[in-house]
């Protein structure tokens, strides 16, 4: 969809068949063309490594929130999908429809585990036709 419209119509015959094959009674039906808006462009959604900022610090056990930065820079519309934390972090967020060009920032909360003093990693991934991923280094308190 390069032109960003999307063209339809179309053109129906009815008519009779007898056995032999003989067509009767034809009419032909024509639609009028619609335009429609495009979502997207031919090929395929594709994620930028993600940006992530979050606290400085979390005590263990208790929840972080971490902003993904999510950005389709792929030729079509991604999927609606998901942000999912692990190594240290576990939780998750859902990731929108992302338009190609569009980013959008998520806040995910993830519990963060770890010895106290230590500076743990939160792994981050985006998921939703296209994947990508990203981390962050936080202290455990």
């Amino acid at each position: 969809c390069p032109t960003g419209k999307f063209s339809t119509g179309g053109t129906f015959t009815l008519g009779n068949r007898a056995e032999d094959g003989t067509i009767t009674d034809q009419e032909v039906l024509t639609t009028p063309v619609v335009d429609q808006a495009c979502t997207g462009l031919a090929g395929s959604a594709k994620f930028a490594s993600l940006k992530v900022k979050g606290p400085k610090s979390v005590k263990s056990g208790k929840k972080g929130a971490f902003k993904v930065t999510v950005k389709n820079t792929g030729t079509a519309s991604s999927k609606k999908g998901k942000i999912t934390a692990s190594g240290a972090g576990k939780g998750s967020a859902t990731l929108p429809v992302l338009k190609p060009g569009v980013s959008k920032t998520i806040t995910v909360k993830a519990k963060v585990k770890g010895k106290k003093g230590k500076k743990v990693t939160v792994k981050l991934k985006a998921s939703g036709g296209a994947s990508a991923t990203g981390k962050f280094k936080v202290k455990v308190k």
